[in-house]
């Protein structure tokens, strides 16, 4: 392909620095996956906490039982009361001491400790663990989509600077959207169950990639499961048997006929349409009312029989207004005179 294309919006040291960061970004998504993925979920007859040892690469399950609690790493009291006490020694007490510490220190073993052997800020939690993952996992599969586009339209030489925006926030939003799909999933909306034991990590994450690599299909299926739960009936009232209904009656207008008025003379005017006698209308021509002995009103038809009054006859046109019984303009006509 001639790099002077003039539909390719992009230098060749674009393409190479893109190509750089599709690549880095993909990596960097899959490393991630592999240095946070656990060793094992835990079963749902397991009495242990959903806890894991917090180290990259090797994301093992702490095995706490449910009756114990984690320990909270804080020295914050222990080091003040510390301080405050060598404060308060002699200068020559103080040097006596630092070189006893020293000395035991070499010396003394470590004291046995009671309860889980890690602290809340060793430990991660699966429910946590999970939700990275997916988010990773839904950036994973966007990396794939706009790789494959992005190489597409470079190969085609038809690459345009204006998507690349779409490029930058598109994996942002499919990790978001991974989430949501998660979230969906584990909400029990799709049959998913909700208890954290026993989830099939591989299946979950398969989904979430395949969310990010489909981003346009997943919002549709989203979209499906809001129009399931929160769907509601087109005409709320079409059981409603009352004649009083709170349902504002949807008038028709299909054709008016004539186009012109004539002066002098009485026209009949017809106007057909729909659902006419679901609700009261009125009738203004220039802002002056049509007397009810003039018309007629039928389901499907109005007939206005009007004369054109001698202040309006020198006027070109006429304009009819329709107006239902809140006052709401349904219908206007614009009539030429002659």
């Amino acid at each position: 392909m001639p790099e002077n294309n003039p539909t390719e919006e992009i230098s060749l040291a674009g393409k190479w620095i893109a190509g750089f960061l599709l690549i880095f970004f993909s990596l960097a998504a899959i490393l991630f996956i592999v240095a946070y993925w656990p060793d094992r979920i835990p079963g749902a007859k397991d009495e242990i906490k959903p806890l894991y040892i917090n180290q990259p690469f090797h994301i093992r399950l702490a095995g706490i039982p449910e009756k114990d609690t984690v320990k909270v790493k804080d020295t914050s009291k222990v080091k003040a009361k510390t301080d405050t006490a060598q404060a308060a020694l002699p200068d020559s007490l103080k040097k006596k001491k630092d070189t006893i510490a020293k000395t035991d220190t070499v010396a003394a073993a470590p004291a046995p400790s009671t309860g889980p052997p890690y602290t809340e800020d060793e430990l991660i939690n699966l429910n946590v663990l999970i939700l990275a993952l997916v988010a990773v996992a839904g950036f994973l599969g966007n990396m794939i989509h706009i790789a494959t586009s992005f190489t597409t339209f470079i190969g085609a030489g038809s690459f345009k600077k204006s998507w690349i925006l779409w490029y930058t926030v598109k994996p942002v939003t499919a990790a978001a959207l991974a989430v949501t799909f998660y979230f969906v999933l584990r909400g029990g909306f799709l049959n998913y169950s909700a208890d954290a034991a026993g989830l099939n990590l591989y299946g979950v994450l398969t989904v979430a990639i395949l969310a990010g690599l489909f981003t346009d299909r997943a919002t549709l299926k989203l979209a499906e499961v809001f129009d399931v739960v929160f769907s509601v009936k087109k005409d709320p009232k079409a059981s409603d048997n009352r004649p009083d209904t709170l349902v504002q009656p949807q008038f028709k207008f299909t054709a008016v006929t004539p186009d012109r008025l004539t002066r002098n003379e009485r026209n009949a005017i017809s106007i057909t349409g729909e659902n006419f006698d679901k609700g009261k209308l009125s009738f203004k021509i220039n802002d002056t009312a049509v007397a009810a002995a003039n018309l007629t009103i039928t389901a499907t038809a109005i007939s206005i029989q009007y004369t054109i009054p001698a202040e309006l006859a020198a006027l070109p046109q006429l304009t009819l207004v329709v107006t239902d019984e809140k006052n709401k303009q349904v219908f206007t006509k614009v009539f030429d005179v002659a």
